[in-house]
């Protein structure tokens, strides 16, 4: 896992506040935060540091974290757990092709209209993004009615990003102009999360994570290059989402040093929705 802390210990940080609890009857959709940012950024991290810290502040929310081998495999300094990722890491990989292909009849609106407007450039692409959209379009589907808080540590906009990445269209064409008519087609977050990290950083975590990879693995991810185009995309669709007055909050991803403001940061947004919907 690439990013801000190590959570095994089970510490998120402080939560001095509590809020109180949403009006259920009147509103059952939990409130999506969406975190949003490169990869290697420490979206994944942040999103169980910010759960963990919700949950002691009392306020009742569900993480949707997404599962790549080389995140659940720590930061590479455990050998056993090193050695255990490059036993199931490729297996897992595997197994998310063939998931992909039970998805193949899904009723993903959103989704097809995505991989239509960047179709991706290999079958395989297709297959991993397909099952992807569906599992998101899914979870965001599913009835929580004791969820306050729905935590997404890749959401549609992380998708956009890299869909438009490795089809190339953002490249050839004017980038504002593709990804606007993508955010049009995707439900919005009620509070977006960016996770700010250099791109001197980013290219050591991603350079670092390649590393440690399989050469079977590597051939599932994205090469450097292109995740760098992904960062260039989100740094564009960040400014869309400005442009559009959608709530954004920024937060660095630098490393363990900035947890503790960066779960405050996020908390006192997350408090200033929950006042909202309980008003």
């Amino acid at each position: 896992m690439t990013g801000l802390i190590d959570i095994r210990g089970g510490s998120a940080g402080s939560a001095p506040l509590r809020y109180p609890p949403l009006n259920r009857s009147a509103d059952l959709r939990p409130v999506v935060v969406e975190l949003f940012g490169p990869a290697a950024s420490g979206k994944t991290t942040l999103a169980h540091a910010l759960h963990l810290a919700l949950e002691a502040a009392g306020c009742r929310s569900e993480l949707v974290a997404s599962a790549r081998p080389a995140e659940r495999a720590g930061n590479g300094s455990e050998p056993a757990h090193a050695t255990r990722r490059r036993l199931t890491g490729p297996l897992s990989r595997a197994a998310k092709i063939f998931g992909a292909i039970a998805e193949l009849g899904s009723q993903d609106a959103v989704g097809a209209q995505l991989l239509t407007l960047f179709p991706p450039r290999s079958p395989l692409s297709q297959l991993r993004h397909r099952r992807y959209l569906a599992r998101l379009n899914r979870a965001l589907a599913a009835d929580r009615p004791l969820a306050e808080i729905l935590i997404l540590d890749q959401g549609y906009l992380s998708a956009l990003c890299s869909l438009a990445a490795r089809s190339g269209l953002a490249q050839a064409t004017d980038a504002s102009s593709i990804l606007t008519r993508a955010l049009d087609l995707t439900p919005p977050a009620d509070l977006v999360v960016w996770v700010e990290t250099p791109r001197a950083a980013l290219e050591e975590r991603l350079g670092k994570r390649l590393a440690r990879q399989t050469p079977l693995e590597r051939f599932f991810e994205l090469d450097l290059s292109t995740t760098m185009e992904q960062a260039r995309l989100a740094d564009v669709v960040r400014g869309l989402l400005r442009a559009r007055g959608r709530p954004v909050v920024q937060v660095l991803g630098l490393g363990p040093a900035q947890l503790d403001d960066a779960v405050r940061q996020a908390l006192g947004a997350v408090g200033a929705l929950l006042a909202e919907h309980a008003a």
